[in-house]
C-alpha cells in the first residue's frame, strides 16, 4: 500500500511504498549518510534528501 508523505527534512511530498516495496529499499546509501539521516530525521525522507549528493 502506498502513502503520500511529506519529507521531514525539506517538506517535499513523495510516495512511500512502505515495507511492501518502497523505492528507498533499493537506494544505495552509505553507512555514514544513513547515520546522518537517522540522527536528523525520525521518519521518511525524499529521494533528494536521501541522496549522498546532497
Amino acid at each position: 500500500m502506498t502513502r503520500n508523505k511529506k519529507c521531514e527534512l525539506c517538506g517535499n511530498e513523495f510516495v512511500c511504498g512502505g515495507l511492501s516495496g518502497c523505492w528507498c529499499r533499493n537506494s544505495s546509501i552509505s553507512a555514514q549518510r544513513r547515520q546522518i539521516l537517522s540522527s536528523i530525521a525520525e521518519d521518511c525522507v525524499c529521494r533528494n534528501c536521501i541522496s549522498d549528493k546532497k
